[in-house]
């Protein structure tokens, strides 16, 4: 919702900082909710983003020569914090550049403590879209359970998906978050770690937000997520037994947004700024 569609009625309401992770590994970004007495909860999440011209890239033949980033927003049934980045229905914008060329990813997903399911996947040549403004939008329906995904470009393009309620959840929370993806998990000396793609390098992203919620209520919330800085990555596993690594050199992530509420409705509007550097891939013992 667009700070022009604020009435007079509204009272802006403040965005509190409820906590911070910095250690998390492949993404970054914020999650927000609505404090007050009456259990608010969230029923519309959207962003609109404007896809490149092209992608940087730094291809290695340990990934598949393949580098993959996306940029989400998401539901979560629980308020702003850590465990709401732990189950979602999140909605992506993949973008993907391999040995084959420029591509960009449309997909509804169920996440539930690091087991997502897949519900709905595009794939289309970046030239489709390049220079437009694309709308993706998540949708809350308090009163059939359904959560409705919604992908809409500036040309006139439009892919709806409906998830139905044996995936979703009173949503208490929305995510607007950067990731670099995982694509499986190894175990060294005992600990879970992720394998992940090698993101976009040293890239960065706009993203215009909004977040609806029930009415009413007091202030909003923001629970922020932040890259685990100088910390090897991994990539792949060669043949030799080592590890190929990166490390996420900087978190560039930053928002302005405002809050406010009336009898009716309550909602967050504003920006975000999603960035990064990472040091490039080397060959590591681990």
């Amino acid at each position: 919702m667009p700070l022009s569609l604020v009435k007079a009625s509204d009272s802006e309401i403040p965005i509190c900082s409820v906590g911070c992770d910095n250690k998390m590994c492949n993404f970054q970004g914020y999650a927000f909710s609505f404090c007050g007495t009456n259990c608010p909860y969230v029923k519309q999440v959207d962003m609109c983003l404007r896809i490149p011209s092209s992608l940087p890239s730094l291809l290695k033949k340990c990934d598949n020569y393949t580098n993959v980033y996306g940029v989400w927003i998401a539901l979560s049934p629980y308020k702003a914090c850590f465990k709401a980045s732990q189950l979602f229905v999140q909605a992506v914008i993949g973008f993907i550049v391999n040995s084959s060329g420029y591509f960009i990813q449309l997909l509804v997903i169920y996440a539930k403590y690091e087991h997502p399911v897949g519900l709905y996947v595009k794939c289309f040549p970046l030239s489709k879209f390049v220079c437009t403004e694309m709308y993706v939008m998540l949708n809350y329906c308090y009163y059939s359970g359904n959560i409705f995904a919604c992908f809409k470009d500036s040309n006139g393009c439009k892919l709806t998906y409906c998830v139905y309620p044996c995936y979703t959840f009173l949503p208490k929370s929305a995510l607007i978050i950067g990731e670099a993806p995982s694509y499986g998990n190894v175990t060294i000396c005992g600990k879970h770690r992720f394998l992940l793609w090698y993101p976009l390098p040293d890239d960065s992203f706009n993203v215009g937000f909004a977040v609806e919620g029930s009415g009413n209520v007091r202030y909003a919330c923001v629970y922020t997520f932040r890259y685990a800085t100088c910390t090897p990555m991994l990539l792949c596993k060669l043949h030799n037994g080592h590890y190929y690594v990166f490390a996420w050199k900087s978190n560039c992530n930053s928002y302005s947004a405002k809050a406010y509420t009336s009898y009716i409705c309550s909602f967050i509007c504003g920006t975000i700024h999603l960035g990064y550097t990472e040091c490039p891939p080397t060959c590591s013992i681990l």
